[in-house]
Parts: structure tokens; sequence; C-alpha cells
């Protein structure tokens, strides 16, 4: 009689795993669907967090808007951290930083976040081929658009107006101009050049409150006026003004204002988006202390 044990101990010849296979996920045994999230999700660091902010993302010796420490997490950083509420705690430092902006938007992406919106456009080219090939193509598109901001800009009036990200009349913010809010105790002068002892320019000085559109190069802002104008043209005959289009002009006014005085003695300017969250912020405090006041 054959010995059943010599079957049964027999090695299993191991098949060589192809490189695809090796870097995207295995197949299951019985259904055959793909798995592609086998091996890298797994190997992908989950304290690591990349910043995706093209202009950076402040670092903060602790958990509080009041404690920055003027260092500056550039756009596509990577830092060890491990997530504590809204804020991200720096291994390696003990520094904080904001995990979401003033609209609540996520500042930091994580590595197994990052690789999941890979595989996920990976498998849409592969679907938008197969139906490619089989004769169907899909009306939408199957690749990821590109992310884009909602823009915020400071009239005419000093009244800051914005479009959402998702509308059809948001620009292509390519000067990356954002809306800064004067925060300084005294009126701030503009200048022709970003340095203190440049002349001064032939404007009126920035008060307090007062907003500009500017972007931020090191410690100096540089203003710009935005101008928006609107066609009606192809609105004529319609029941709504949706097909009006949109257009701005963005023109440097060829003056600057410092963020802070010499040595970061005193905060100046602040983004008006983290200015409205600290107020946010600030007014809750206030009312659940007043709240806790009221039960003891």
């Amino acid at each position: 009689a054959l010995s059943v044990a010599r079957f049964a101990t027999s090695p299993v010849p191991r098949l060589p795993i192809s490189s695809t296979m090796a870097a995207y996920g295995f197949r299951r045994s019985q259904s055959g669907s793909y798995n592609p999230l086998a091996d890298g999700f797994q190997a992908a660091e989950a304290d690591t967090w990349t910043c995706t902010i093209p202009e950076g993302v402040p670092f903060y010796t602790g958990q509080s808007w009041d404690a920055a420490s003027g260092a500056i997490c550039d756009f596509g950083t990577e830092v060890r951290a491990t997530k504590e509420g809204d804020w991200l705690v720096v291994k390696d430092s003990g520094l904080c930083l904001r995990f979401n902006d003033a609209e609540g938007h996520r500042q930091f992406k994580n590595a197994r976040v990052e690789m999941l919106e890979k595989v996920q456009r990976q498998t849409s080219g592969d679907h938008a081929v197969s139906q490619k090939s089989s004769g169907h193509l899909s009306s939408k598109s199957t690749m990821a658009p590109a992310s884009r901001k909602s823009f915020r800009w400071v009239d005419e009036t000093g009244a800051t107006q914005r479009i959402a990200a998702d509308s059809n009349l948001c620009p292509h913010n390519d000067e990356k101009i954002e809306v800064w809010i004067c925060v300084a105790d005294f009126d701030v002068p503009f200048r022709v050049q970003p340095f203190f002892d440049s002349p001064l320019a032939q404007k009126p000085e920035c008060r307090n409150g007062k907003k500009v559109n500017a972007v931020l190069e090191g410690d100096w802002l540089k203003v710009y006026d935005v101008k928006e104008s609107i066609d009606l043209t192809q609105a004529f005959g319609r029941r709504s003004l949706q097909a009006a289009s949109k257009s701005f002009e963005f023109t440097a006014t060829g003056s600057y204002l410092p963020t802070e005085l010499p040595g970061g003695q005193q905060k100046l300017f602040k983004r008006e988006k983290l200015y409205l969250f600290e107020q946010s912020e600030h007014q809750h405090a206030g009312k659940a202390k007043k709240d806790s006041c009221a039960v003891m």
C-alpha cells in the first residue's frame, strides 16, 4: 500500500510572485479578486504625516494657537508624529502642528492614506482600460481631479468674498493670494521693498482690522489688487445667471507689509482664516468657562 504520510508531508511548490502583485497585493484563492492593500498598506508607517499645504504649516511649542514657534513645516515634508485630537505632536522635537486649518480642511495626510489614494487612482486607470477594450466608455473621468481650494479675496469695499472650490467660477489662484488682516496695535506703513529700511509707499498706512490681498514671501506680504469682472452676455435669454462667466485680474501693487516686527517681537498680520478661527476658539472657551461657573 502506498504511504499516505509521504504525500501529506511533501512540500507544496511555491510559484514566484510577480513584481506587480508584490507591489499591490495578492489574489484570493477562491474568488480570484484582488486585494490592492495586502503588502504596501501594512508596511506604511501609521505615524508618518506629509504636509499638503503649499505655503507650509507653522510649528507650535504647545497645543495652543498662542504658542507659535516661528518655524514652518514646508510643503511635502514628512514628519513622524502622534495625532492628539486636532493636533499632531512631533515625536523627536515635541513641537505641535495643527491638523486642520481654520476652515476644517486637512493640512496633513497619513502615509497609509496616500497609498490608498494611489492604489485607487491605479485601479481607476485599469478600469478605464478594460472599459475601452470592451467597447464601452464611461462619461465620467476615471482619474481624480486635481484638488483646488476655495478662493477668498477682499473687494474694493474691504469685505471678504469667497467662491467655493467646486464652483465653475472659482479661479486658479496660481499666485497663492490670501486674505490677511492687520492685528498690530499701531498703523503699519506700506513699503516699496520687503525691507524695514525701504522707502515708504505712497499710500495710507494699514490700520488694525484692515484686510489686504497678499502673497507671503518670507516674513513679508506682497500686496495685490484683485479685480472681479462678470460677463453677462452668455446669460441673456436664460432664467438664471448661472451661465454668466466671471474673471479675475491679479495686479501687484508694488508695495509690501511686514508680517511681524524684527526678531519676531510682535505679530502684525495674520491669515484671516486663522484669525477667525482663533476668535471662535476664544469665544467657545469663554462660553465654556461661563457655563462651568454657572454650574458651580
